[in-house]
Parts: structure tokens; C-alpha cells; sequence
């Protein structure tokens, strides 16, 4: 791929190298045209991959690269599903969480895809391909379980993310809410203590006005006794 452009591609490698080489290889992206990597964004990646760690197995992952790879096929199918209901959703009900939701399920199908041909070999590691494909999001990851089984309930999952996220939506516009209340008390606040310092005008006394003498002067005695005489 010509041109590379380091936002998608940093944040690729970091979710999963495997991803980042399928994006300098084929050019795949699952972000949308204005996708900017930033720190929140860097963080919260970087606090998912601890998780990883505590990925336990499954037994279908016991039943030979064959079997799994028919396991994971069915999962990468019912994942794309997934990935079409959800982004058929119109552009206003699509909150900033869904559509990391949907980003997360194109990574998840990009590396069932991977996996799916890395099992054609018996001696593949299926353990390490299924850790990375749930590692990229464990939580997500439990909500979509489903999918690696027949009967798959493709409206259970979607209601369930569409559920979390229009509560996250709450929390944060809950979250906004307080903090404007919180910055409107304090400037209420400020605006109590600046009138409490403030002197009324008519306790304002003018400290520059010279005063009148209201005494005369007195005269010196001996000076006029000399006048008398003369």
C-alpha cells in the first residue's frame, strides 16, 4: 500500500499487529474517513490489552483445527450480520460508542477471517488465535460469545448493544449536566462573594479633600506691642 497513514495504521497495530499488517497489505480499515488517533484513545487500548492475560480456553477449542475453523467460520459470518444491522442504524443513532462497537466487530471478522486460514495447518496454536480475537475487546467479546454457536440470536445481541450504548449515551449527558450545574453554582458563588466586598457608595469617604481652617491664626504678642510703639 502507497500511502500510509500513521492514525489508522498506530492504532491497528496496537489493537493487533495482525490487523495493522492487513491494512499495509490490502489497505483494510475499519475507521471512519475523520478517525484522528488520540491519547484517550491510546489509553483505553492500552488498558484493554491487560485483559488478554486473563483469557481462559473453550472446549470447541479441543476439537482439532478443523472443527474450529469450522467454529470460527460460523462465528465470522454471524459477526458480518452483526456488522450490517448495526450499521444500517440512520447516521443520528449512531453515538460515538456504536460506532466503536462496530469497529470492534470488523476487527473481530478481519482476524476470524485470518485465523480461519492459519488453521488449515494442524500444528496452528488454536488457543493463541482465539485469545487474540477475543483479547482485541473482552467485553465486547462475551457480548458477542454467541456467535461461535449454532442458534445464534442475532436480534438478543444487537438489542444488548444497543442498550449499552444508549445508556452510556445517558451517563454522559447525565455527566455534562453536572458538570454545567457544578460551573453555574460556582460562578453563582463568585458573583455572592464579590458583592459581599463591594462598599455601599454612601459608606465611601472622600480621604483627599482639604478642609477648610476654621481657627485664625494667632498673633504674635511681642510683634504687636513693637507696632504700639512706633
Amino acid at each position: 500500500m502507497a500511502n500510509i497513514d500513521l492514525n489508522i495504521f498506530n492504532a491497528l497495530n496496537l489493537i493487533n499487529p495482525a490487523l495493522g499488517k492487513a491494512y499495509q497489505q490490502k489497505g483494510y480499515n475499519p475507521f471512519d474517513v475523520e478517525f484522528v488517533l488520540k491519547n484517550d484513545y491510546v489509553k483505553s487500548l492500552l488498558t484493554k490489552a491487560k485483559d488478554k492475560n486473563n483469557i481462559k480456553t473453550e472446549e470447541f477449542l479441543e476439537k482439532g483445527n478443523k472443527n474450529i475453523a469450522d467454529t470460527f467460520n460460523r462465528a465470522c459470518k454471524n459477526t458480518e450480520e452483526l456488522i450490517t444491522e448495526l450499521s444500517n442504524h440512520s447516521p443520528e443513532n449512531k453515538t460515538k460508542k456504536l460506532k466503536e462497537v462496530i469497529v470492534f466487530l470488523k476487527n473481530r471478522q478481519e482476524l476470524l477471517s485470518q485465523a480461519i486460514k492459519k488453521l488449515k495447518n494442524e500444528k496452528e496454536n488454536s488457543f493463541v488465535l482465539y485469545r487474540d480475537i477475543v483479547g482485541i475487546d473482552v467485553f465486547y467479546s462475551k457480548m458477542v460469545k454467541e456467535t461461535f454457536f449454532e442458534n445464534f440470536n442475532k436480534d438478543n445481541i444487537i438489542e444488548g448493544f444497543l442498550k449499552y450504548c444508549q445508556v452510556d449515551k445517558k451517563q454522559k449527558s447525565q455527566k455534562q449536566q453536572e458538570i454545567i450545574q457544578t460551573q453555574n453554582i460556582l460562578q453563582e458563588n463568585a458573583k455572592l462573594a464579590k458583592k459581599e466586598f463591594e462598599i455601599p457608595k454612601e459608606l465611601i469617604v472622600e480621604v483627599n479633600i482639604v478642609k477648610p481652617n476654621r481657627y485664625k491664626p494667632k498673633l504674635n504678642k511681642e510683634k504687636i506691642e513693637k507696632e504700639i510703639e512706633k
